[in-house]
């Protein structure tokens, strides 16, 4: 209601003063704005009133609404009319939208990262579960439940693990889909980014910390009587899956350290079989001479 007066005592200053035809832009650019928070502020109010009314928090749902579209309509407005009160009104008004965008322009390499630890982490267990899927879908292979988690955790991580570059390629091609359209990806070198915070030890730990967190929370409702699924043996699953990998990181980590290559033995193995070859002819001659 004040804003609506204000509009009209600026009117008729303008009439009385004949400035409306000398600042027409100015002056209509002003009146446009002030209705513009004019209707806005009704809609809050009328937003608020229908909250409390029907006790739905409808405010939440429609202030992001007013807001951009009040600010799209500002925008247009100060690109139309260069002025300068206006335009510092207008970057005032945009401060909040300003800063969501520099806070998503800083969260997006974060956002990222985790977007392909999922993804990363939703592969390695969706092979495993889509094989068993289908073996049991042919009834080629038929598990108990039980047994259908052990599998699929224990072949996770060690696919997780065993297959971390190419896995690691395959997520930053698929997360390249959605960020190819933003030069702060390529600026930023989010590939490189993944390479390092996504790396064999790195998802080792991260796998090690999962099992942690599964046995904390297990072993909290195993003290309390309780079973984290409604069978218990899912518990064991879990924990015997946790030892398995125990396990495999420990030969997995000695055979990194062993100067052992396949190639290489399988050239000692042709090279014997070649020596034991060549001496075995050489003593058959030599009985066959000494028979003469």
């Amino acid at each position: 209601m004040v804003l609506l007066i204000f509009i009209f005592y600026i009117f008729v200053y303008s009439v009385k003063t004949n400035t409306l035809k000398k600042n027409s832009k100015e002056i209509i650019s002003g009146i446009i704005v002030a209705l513009l928070i004019t209707l806005m502020t009704a809609v809050f109010y009328l937003t608020y009133y229908l909250s409390n009314k029907v006790e739905i928090k409808l405010t939440w749902i429609w202030l992001p609404i007013i807001y951009i579209t009040t600010s799209c309509t500002l925008l247009l407005i100060s690109l139309n009319y260069k002025n300068k009160k206006l335009q510092l009104c207008v970057d005032i008004y945009l401060t909040p939208l300003f800063l969501v965008i520099a806070i998503a322009g800083i969260l997006l390499p974060m956002i990222t990262l985790l977007f392909q630890y999922s993804l990363y982490l939703m592969i390695s267990f969706v092979i495993p579960g889509l094989i068993l899927k289908i073996l049991s879908y042919f009834q080629i292979l038929i598990l108990p439940n039980e047994l259908k988690i052990y599998i699929i955790f224990t072949s996770a991580v060690f696919i997780a693990v065993l297959f971390n570059g190419k896995l690691r390629k395959f997520v930053q091609w698929l997360s390249s889909l959605y960020t190819k359209n933003y030069s702060f990806a390529k600026n930023a070198k989010l590939n490189a980014l993944t390479d390092y915070v996504a790396s064999q030890n790195i998802i080792k730990f991260l796998i090690y910390s999962i099992y942690v967190i599964l046995l904390i929370v297990m072993n909290i409702h195993k003290l309390q009587g309780r079973s984290l699924y409604n069978n218990t043996n899912y518990d064991v699953a879990i924990l015997q899956s946790f030892v398995t990998f125990l396990a495999f990181d420990k030969v997995h980590a000695l055979s990194a350290q062993l100067d052992f290559k396949f190639s290489n033995l399988l050239s000692l193995l042709i090279y014997s079989i070649k020596s034991l070859m060549n001496f075995n002819i050489e003593e058959k001659n030599k009985q066959e001479e000494s028979k003469k």
